[in-house]
């Protein structure tokens, strides 16, 4: 390894919540949706699925054995689909999301050529900061950000949402993010209504919830984050229907209302117009939001 590359790839920081149990996000890109989850805290696991909830493409990742971030273990895509950018960019949603990633130790001719080339253009350049819960924001506490750039876009969102709900596990589809809130107090009893999305609620990790409450007891707030060093605020997704679900932050949440805590900072992002549904949980004029 180069020197440069060397500083490059250790001045980066690695966003460990990647490696979290449950860990998910989701991004439509060139329309197909790119989702990476962490079921178990073995790794991420990127699935690339088309318009009709068919997986096109895979890839996944543990921790590199020398190297900080992460090593690609295995990647797929199916011949109909190659060639069109699938495989950089499962890659490139995985960099964006804060994680070094290291080629895998046997590629393929494909996954060399893939590699030279992110060498000479630079990787993941053309996809970062996509999602508004990974970029940077200016926006103040309680403050709604709304980003729909017309009804036509928006009644396409909705019609799509819908005729792809409920997804797999479930849930309302949630694909264009239409709104999005950095923080806003919300009643922990209103928050500790809200369904996990991935049942949490029925699979509660009473060692992590009985650590979490005593850090919120002895310090009075949340849990820091290891990557930011602010609170780790619990990170709400509203759907199209205006249901409303925790993504990041069940036990929290659960260690909040134990506690008897009567309001917590989250983070909120709405989808396909959720934000408009007034009877939601999370509808902006039940919260404060401006």
């Amino acid at each position: 390894m180069r020197a440069k590359e060397f500083l490059r790839e250790y001045k980066e920081k690695f966003n460990q919540a990647i490696m979290q149990p449950g860990f998910e996000f989701r991004q439509e890109i060139d329309g197909v949706t790119y989702e990476v989850t962490n079921d178990q805290g073995r790794g991420p696991v990127v699935t690339v699925t088309d318009k009709n909830n068919e997986v096109i493409a895979q890839a996944g990742f543990w921790k590199h054995k020398t190297r900080p971030g992460l090593e690609s273990l295995n990647t797929y895509v199916e011949p109909a689909w190659q060639g069109q950018g699938i495989a950089a960019n499962m890659y490139a949603v995985m960099r964006m999301l804060g994680a070094n990633i290291s080629p895998s130790t046997s590629q393929t001719d494909d996954g060399q050529d893939m590699w030279a080339k992110w060498e000479k253009q630079g990787d993941a350049e053309h996809i970062k900061n996509l999602n508004p819960k990974i970029k940077e924001q200016d926006l103040e506490e309680g403050q709604l950000r709304v980003d729909v750039p017309n009804e036509e876009w928006l009644n396409s969102a909705i019609e799509y949402a819908k005729e792809h709900s409920p997804d797999r596990r479930g849930l309302p589809y949630m694909g264009k993010t239409t709104a999005t809130v950095r923080q806003v107090e919300v009643s922990v009893t209103r928050l500790a209504r809200l369904p996990g999305m991935r049942n949490e609620q029925r699979n509660v990790r009473q060692a992590d919830l009985e650590a979490i409450m005593k850090i919120m007891k002895d310090t009075g707030k949340l849990p820091l984050h290891g990557h930011t060093g602010e609170e780790y605020k619990p990170f709400i997704n509203v759907a199209y229907d205006g249901s409303a679900w925790v993504n990041e932050g069940n036990h929290r949440i659960m260690a909040a209302y134990r506690l008897g805590w009567d309001s917590l900072p989250v983070e909120i992002s709405y989808f396909d117009g959720g934000e408009r549904i007034e009877s939601g949980p999370m509808a902006p004029g039940k919260i404060g939001l401006q």
